[in-house]
């Protein structure tokens, strides 16, 4: 009987550990991909949907208010997490195109 028990607990924390995995984070270099895709005129297409809508849910705001300064400053991050040669150039077009909007066009 203890043996079972035993073997049934260790079954529960084992499946409690596989239930209590920490979140993915987002991932900038594919954000950053479809991002460019649009730039150039060459979107992504239905794949490109969750990265694009992950550039556009960062939003700082100042006393509840959307602050579009913040905003681009934190896209940066969100961007420059991808790192890697050549990718500063492609994040800086992105910025300025899409930077300071608050809302997708998309």
């Amino acid at each position: 009987m203890k043996s079972f028990k035993a073997k049934a607990m260790l079954a529960f924390i084992g499946l409690a550990a596989l239930a209590f995995q920490p979140v993915q984070a987002k991932d900038a270099c594919a954000t950053l991909l479809c991002m460019y895709g649009e730039v150039t005129g060459n979107g992504g297409g239905s794949s490109c949907r969750g990265p694009i809508r992950d550039y556009f849910k960062v939003i700082k705001t100042k006393h509840g208010i959307p602050h579009p300064g913040r905003t681009l400053s934190a896209r940066k991050d969100f961007l420059n997490a991808c790192g890697g040669s050549g990718t500063k150039s492609q994040a800086k077009k992105v910025h300025s195109k899409f930077g300071k909007m608050l809302f997708s066009p998309f």
